[in-house]
């Protein structure tokens, strides 16, 4: 199964990146946050007016301290709920939110080199679909191509840690399996 999903990465862009900024893997009384520290860097790095990151914790997580989030099971129902709350304050956000898509990548063998994994288009995804198992939603919303009218929030994955990047250049299409680095967490 892995090597499948290994193989499955072939010619799949390949950028460079830099980490624009490091995550939180904790904060405050949280602890897990790198993944929606991640996402928040980035929102704010596109709208100044994006919340900080205690006020999402606050949203998101109120009733724990444990902020884990998996990027294709947990997300889309913490999206939706942090869309509906920001429209509340201006409906703006129902346009901006409706632009963002999700750029996942993990790293390869060579410095400040990562390969995509997927887009996606969280827009797309029915959370009330993905807890009762059911992935056909998810599914549509993974993709190897976007609108260039999208605004990516792109994110690295190096093993169970996520950290926001900005993509620095294309080199193409990963040819080699062998240059994926660190890919054994992700696939299992």
């Amino acid at each position: 199964m892995i090597i499948y999903l290994m193989e499955s990465l072939i010619n799949k862009p390949v950028y460079n990146f830099v980490i624009n900024k490091n995550s939180r893997v904790s904060y405050k009384s949280w602890s897990n946050c790198c993944f929606i520290s991640s996402f928040q860097i980035q929102m704010k790095k596109l709208y100044s007016d994006f919340p900080d990151l205690e006020e999402i914790l606050n949203l998101l997580y109120k009733n724990t301290t444990n902020a884990f989030t998996h990027f294709a099971y947990d997300f889309p129902e913490k999206w939706f709920q942090l869309k509906d709350y920001l429209c509340l304050k201006n409906p703006v956000w129902a346009q901006r939110f409706d632009q963002i898509v999700l750029r996942i990548c993990i790293p390869t063998s060579v410095f400040n080199q990562c390969v995509l994994i997927s887009f996606i288009d969280v827009n797309q995804v029915i959370p009330s679909e993905i807890a009762q198992g059911n992935n056909d939603s998810l599914e549509k919303a993974l993709s190897d191509e976007v609108d260039n009218n999208k605004q990516f929030i792109d994110i690295i994955q190096y093993h169970n840690h996520f950290e926001p990047i900005d993509i620095t250049g294309n080199e193409g299409f990963l040819t080699d399996i062998n240059s994926v680095a660190q890919f054994e967490t992700f696939f299992s």
